[in-house]
């Protein structure tokens, strides 16, 4: 069984951020210069395959940070999955929804009503 912290939630949701204000980025994994440069270009990889465009810099470097944070909580949950049964059983990716925030996920498929749908 997954680790969960106090809120009940998987441990590795401390990764991913849920909105503008979330106290829980602060946890996140730092990333060295050249991880960083990695992520910027497959941010920009992402963004031309999905066809995204935000309206100036600082959104763009607003989603970039969203898009990081969604790809340590893919990468922590895939390491998971290898560390606990030895492989990846359910291999999660970066989605067209990757420079999204859980909250304007839910928002957007599951109306006001709670992070769990």
């Amino acid at each position: 069984m997954a680790t969960t912290n106090t809120a009940g939630e998987p441990e590795a949701f401390k990764y991913l951020k849920t909105s503008d204000s979330d106290e829980r980025m602060e946890g996140s994994k730092k990333v060295s210069e050249d991880e960083e440069q990695a992520l910027k270009v497959r941010f920009q990889e992402w963004m031309n395959k999905f066809n995204r465009n935000y309206k100036d810099e600082a959104e763009k470097a607003y989603r970039f940070e969203v898009f990081k944070s969604t790809v340590q909580y893919v990468e922590k949950f895939n390491a998971e999955q290898v560390k606990k049964y030895g492989c990846c059983k359910c291999t999660l990716g970066t989605n067209k929804f990757a420079d999204l925030t859980v909250e304007e996920v839910s928002n957007k498929f599951c109306g006001k009503r709670s992070r769990q749908c």
